[in-house]
């Protein structure tokens, strides 16, 4: 029996935001990593792949902010220096409304007075933007097949498997069946005075094909 993933019952605004954006509701170690690189004043893509990380937090933090002048969702908080009680702040329509939520990310300045430790109901947050502003889709990296070879290292593993996929004409779109490809490279591996093994024949026919195939959608 899967366990259902739990939550807490309410959201600070900063990850309410995060999730607001990305659709997360936690930080994914891409996002981590942007926060990691500002401090570290690394590399300018970062920089700038940061900066616009921040525009899409600050353009759903101003939809928070807007939907709770509407009341549309409520945002709870402590009276800075008076009270460890949460209570719900009260936004109005003409209410002016500061967030510091890169500076101080559990704060908001509410018609001059300063709320801390700032929630959000999390079953709101959930009906409410249930779909994301900017979903987030890291960039695959593709594989740079010729660094493979540069060191002038194989063996006869990479060899037949090499060779099957040239004589096969295995592509994105020809995945031929693992148990075709499997007695192909069983003869290879005789040919070149492997030991027989149906194992590991069976893991080389299964390396060489997408993982997308592995449920069987070969064609062949």
């Amino acid at each position: 029996m899967k366990l259902k993933e739990k939550y807490p019952e309410y959201y600070n605004i900063y990850d309410a935001c995060v999730y607001i954006a990305f659709g997360y509701k936690t930080m994914s170690p891409e996002l981590e990593i942007l926060h990691k690189n500002l401090k570290n004043r690394i590399h300018p893509q970062a920089r700038l792949e940061y900066k616009q990380f921040r525009e899409c937090i600050q353009t759903a933090v101003n939809l928070l902010i807007d939907d709770a002048k509407e009341h549309t969702i409520t945002l709870k908080g402590t009276v800075k220096d008076h009270s460890n009680t949460h209570i719900q702040i009260p936004i109005k329509q003409q209410s002016n409304v500061t967030n510091f939520l890169f500076d101080l990310p559990d704060q908001i300045l509410c018609d001059g007075i300063i709320y801390t430790n700032v929630k959000i109901d999390l079953k709101s947050l959930e009906q409410l933007y249930a779909k994301p502003l900017y979903p987030y889709k890291p960039k695959k990296q593709k594989i740079k097949t010729d660094s493979l070879w540069q060191s002038g290292y194989t063996t006869p593993y990479i060899i037949i498997m090499a060779e099957t996929i040239s004589e096969e004409k295995i592509n994105e779109k020809n995945q031929s069946k693992k148990e075709f490809l499997k007695k192909i490279i069983s003869t290879k591996m005789e040919k070149y005075g492997l030991p027989k093994s149906d194992n590991l024949a069976d893991a080389m026919a299964t390396l060489i094909r997408l993982p997308k195939s592995q449920k069987g959608r070969s064609k062949k």
